[in-house]
């Protein structure tokens, strides 16, 4: 018994009793049936022969179940039959019975010659029969004469007739009728050959072929298949032979003026009619051959070739061989031969030369550095075609000088437009200054490129107002406003005090409206807002700009220790910062749009220290936030609150201070102080170094229209 537990990936349990026979799981990938059937008999105790007819590959997979459970159902999955005669099973995929004389047979997809075999061993009758084709067919017939049966399975077969006999049958091919039809379809005229076949036996059509060209042949190959469709007019008899031959995957060879039919997986009968051929080549070198060859005729068995001799040498048949010779003969001309030319370079150097050529170029050339040459390979006409493109890019080209405006020549370098090579622009000691080598062409190009990014990088002006209002303090409101339109249509006046925001280069009438400065400016007055920074600050787009106004305090920490000597004293100087930071970082897009990065930091010095020695404490306020607004427009940022406790205290004189009886003579009041900084930003684009400023009496007709 074969053991395929190393041949097919299965998870088998061992059988516990030929009784109770029970597998927990088995899996077949793609496997041969005769295979599979001969590991479940394994592993199931039983005896199992499968016939000549099970044949091809399956996959099956089950879980645990009993071993005649899983038998069966892998037989009717596949469509097989089995019958159990002293204790085998024998598996066929052809059913067969007989009762009174009928036969009931089933069968899917099997060649008829396999059905009459099998028709013949269970009936006991004796059935002849000639070669047939190798058909399949599938039957399913129950009760019906021996007779009747061979009547459909020979009903596929128009040249074959059952011939009944006393106490046996013959199945008979009628071949005259065959040779009549082929003798019709195959014809011969002035040397060549027109064959119309629908269908023919590969021997059959091979034999008349012969038959009518009147050679000699030896068939060795079994091969009965049977071709069709075979169409073809004018053909030499090689040329008919071959296609005749391919559709059964057929070859012949010639030895002695006979043609040998062989079959093209037999190597070892085509070894006996391979001769060896030496091939001289004239022109071209045998690397040169092998490359050109093609996959189909370069084969290591047939073709090899001898560099050192220059011979091509071929081992294979006389058609192999003639194949081979003649694609040769086509090729080693004179035009195709190769040479080496050495060519020298005046003015560029050989290695920056061969990076400009391209990849199919560069392989015929070899770099010689030391004489600043290139060794060109390639047949006399590819050779002047290189040299050719090799004096155009070898030109002597003057540098021409081209000054930045705005841009730095290391910059330039860096980020070059796309069409323009790295080896054609040089710098220079100067950073506004390069030169470029190149074509006409080229440099025209360049300029036109170089006038879209050498232009200067925008600049952004940033008008910042920093406010502290003050919740929790008495206030007064004294300011009034009142606007009055006189008949003159471009004249107008307005009464109210602003005296204390027009100071401010921030201008907060144009950027929030008369209402909103006379409201701040009610505040500033009330002493419930206060003016923190008022600054007007420029840097490029992309560049971060830094306002700081700060007090810096510095404490000393002492440190007091002991040592033998006696107590030490030291000291660390401290320093604290607080005020106010805004860092900015803006960049401009082309549709005047700005973004801004904003960090805003507030920080102040805490009074709560329960020491003297101790380092007074600090808050901070802090934002940090990224904002988009188009130029002019401005930007508020708001919520730094805090809220302070003050606690005030008044005592009478000299009773006041008498320890026991002061607190009787003194005064305390807490009161609570809620603040918050409001940072308004106005971001500008400067354009070409100019800046509208609002005309007064634009604004004034804006606020009349909002009014």
């Amino acid at each position: 018994m074969i053991n395929l537990k190393k041949l097919i990936p299965i998870l088998l349990l061992p059988v516990v009793s030929v009784h109770a026979q029970k597998i927990k799981s088995m899996e077949f990938n793609s496997q041969k049936i005769t295979d599979i059937l001969i590991a479940l008999g394994e592993e199931s105790g039983r005896s199992i022969i499968p016939d000549e007819t099970v044949e091809g590959t399956a996959s099956f997979f089950f879980a645990e179940s009993d071993a005649e459970e899983i038998l069966e159902n892998f037989l009717n999955s596949n469509g097989l039959y089995c019958e159990e005669k002293k204790g085998i099973l024998y598996v066929s995929k052809v059913f067969c019975s007989v009762k009174d004389s009928l036969v009931s047979l089933k069968c899917s997809s099997c060649s008829i010659e396999k059905i009459v075999e099998i028709l013949s061993g269970k009936t006991g009758m004796t059935i002849l029969h000639d070669r047939m084709a190798d058909e399949k067919i599938s039957i399913d017939v129950r009760d019906f004469t021996i007779e009747q049966i061979l009547d459909i399975l020979t009903a596929k077969l128009p040249d074959c007739s059952v011939i009944k006999k006393d106490g046996w049958f013959y199945l008979k091919k009628e071949t005259n009728r065959e040779t009549a039809n082929l003798n019709r379809s195959i014809k011969k005229n002035n040397g060549l050959f027109s064959i119309n076949v629908d269908s023919i036996i590969i021997q059959e059509a091979v034999k008349l072929l012969f038959s009518i060209e009147g050679k000699e042949y030896s068939c060795l190959s079994q091969a009965n298949d049977k071709i069709e469709n075979l169409y073809f007019t004018d053909k030499t008899f090689e040329e008919s032979l071959n296609l005749i031959l391919e559709k059964a995957a057929l070859d012949y060879t010639v030895k002695n003026n006979i043609y040998y039919i062989i079959e093209q997986s037999r190597k070892n009968t085509q070894q006996r009619f391979k001769e060896i051929q030496v091939v001289p080549l004239k022109h071209i070198s045998v690397q040169q051959a092998v490359s050109l060859l093609p996959p189909e005729l370069s084969s290591p068995q047939v073709f090899k070739g001898d560099p050192d001799s220059g011979n091509i040498i071929l081992t294979g048949t006389n058609e192999e061989n003639k194949a081979v010779i003649e694609f040769i003969e086509k090729i080693d001309a004179e035009e195709n031969s190769i040479l080496s030319r050495k060519h020298y370079l005046k003015h560029t150097e050989a290695k920056n030369l061969l990076s400009l050529l391209s990849q199919e170029t560069a392989a015929k050339c070899r770099l010689i550095e030391d004489e600043n040459a290139l060794l060109i390979t390639a047949t006399p006409a590819a050779v002047n075609e290189i040299i050719n493109v090799i004096n155009t890019l070898d030109e002597k080209k003057s540098a021409v000088p081209v000054t930045l405006r705005y841009l730095k020549s290391e910059e330039l370098l860096k980020k070059l437009p796309p069409s323009i090579r790295k080896d054609t622009v040089c710098d220079s000691l100067f950073p506004n200054l390069i030169f470029f080598k190149g074509s006409k062409e080229n440099l025209e190009m360049f300029k036109k490129e170089l006038e879209l990014i050498d232009r200067p990088v925008p600049q952004l002006k940033y008008k910042l107002l920093v406010v502290q209002y003050t919740d929790g303090t008495a206030r007064s409101s004294g300011t009034s406003l009142s606007f009055s339109k006189n008949g003159s249509k471009n004249s107008f006046s307005y009464e109210g005090e602003l005296s204390n925001i027009m100071s401010l280069s921030f201008n907060i009438i144009s950027a929030f409206g008369f209402q909103a400065a006379a409201n701040l400016n009610e505040k500033i007055a009330s002493n419930t807002a206060s003016i923190f920074t008022d600054t007007v600050l420029t840097a490029l787009s992309g560049e971060e700009v830094r306002f700081q106004n700060t007090d810096t305090y510095r404490y000393i920490e002492y440190e007091y220790g002991t040592t033998a000597g006696g107590s030490t004293t030291s000291g660390i100087t401290q320093q604290i910062t607080s005020g106010l930071i805004v860092n900015l970082k803006g960049w401009t897009s082309g549709d005047d749009m700005i973004t801004m990065n904003i960090n805003a930091t507030v920080s102040k010095q805490n009074s709560d220290s329960s020491a003297k020695t101790a380092i007074p404490s600090t808050s901070e306020r802090v934002v940090n936030t990224q904002v988009r607004t188009p130029s002019g427009k401005p930007v508020v940022i708001s919520g730094l609150i805090k809220e302070d406790e003050t606690l005030q205290e008044t005592r009478t004189p000299v009773l006041g201070r008498i320890p026991l009886i002061n607190r009787f003579f003194t005064h305390k009041n807490m009161t609570k102080e809620k603040t918050e900084i409001v940072i308004y930003i106005i971001p500008h684009l400067i354009k070409d170094g100019n800046e509208k400023i609002p005309d007064c009496r634009e604004i004034y007709k804006m606020t009349m229209e909002k009014a």
